[in-house]
């Protein structure tokens, strides 16, 4: 379906006057690829590059000044915050807590916006041992998702392709890290001490990383937390990107003027 309409779109010029905003450089690169953007200059002058804006709320001022999760706890307590859907993937992290050891209490959170997929889901998550145990809490409005994340220990939302996943800076704002896939902007996040960016290809280093997380000391994770904290700061006030955004429009504009 998407391809008929982007060829029909692309033959009647529908989108000939159109500015795109793409979040990141690569995200600019998919807009050319699937709308046909053109020429070097038409993409220059089209395709504007401004990264998302993040706003602070009052949720999340205060989550961040909460009492730190997680110490002195038995087991790993794991979010899964988004969409239920395939492109997701929460079926993919469910077959990861197939092979973990340690003691995991995950939370879903979010709409079951496919039925058949939280069916499979359903059936994966009865096949799981008895020391990894899950908890279905339905959607959380979005003035309540970084209070929701702050209750546990990590985020594992292994997504097939996000062009910059709000979710993630949620999270860090909460001071909790992320265990995600390596499609999206999110990169080097280990050396970071912001959690995990893994190839989807192998369930191996996953499980890997959630015995680790799982290991961690009081220590480590108030050292994990206070970098995550620090990460959301940084790109909550972002004068670069405040900028950046600010020149979109007024490029826009002046294009359109013109």
């Amino acid at each position: 379906k998407k391809r008929l309409y982007r060829a029909a779109s692309s033959l009647v010029g529908l989108y000939d006057q159109v500015f795109w905003h793409a979040s990141t450089p690569s995200e600019k690169s998919d807009i050319a690829r699937n709308f046909g953007v053109g020429s070097e200059a038409i993409l220059t002058s089209r395709v504007l590059v401004a990264s998302d804006m993040v706003a602070m709320n009052q949720s999340t001022s205060d989550a961040m000044a909460q009492t730190e999760a997680g110490q002195g706890q038995n087991a790993l307590r794991v979010c899964f915050l988004s969409r239920i859907s395939p492109m997701k993937n929460l079926q993919f992290a469910l077959q990861v807590l197939q092979g973990v050891r340690s003691n995991i209490v995950l939370t879903i959170h979010g709409p079951k916006e496919d039925p058949e997929y939280w069916g499979l889901c359903q059936q994966a998550i009865d096949r799981l041992p008895a020391h990894i145990s899950v908890h279905y809490a339905g959607p959380v409005d979005s003035d309540k998702v970084v209070e929701a994340i702050a209750a546990h220990d990590l985020l594992f939302v292994p997504t097939l392709g996000e062009n910059f996943g709000h979710v993630f800076i949620e999270s860090w704002s909460a001071g909790v890290p992320v265990l995600i896939s390596d499609r999206t902007p999110w990169r080097d996040l280990f050396n970071q001490n912001l959690g995990w960016d893994l190839p989807l290809g192998d369930v191996q280093p996953f499980i890997d990383a959630l015995h680790e997380a799982a290991g961690w000391s009081d220590e480590m994770r108030l050292q994990v937390r206070s970098a995550c904290r620090t990460m959301a700061n940084d790109i909550i006030f972002d004068a670069k990107a405040i900028e950046s955004n600010r020149n979109l429009f007024l490029t826009v504009l002046g294009k359109s003027q013109s």
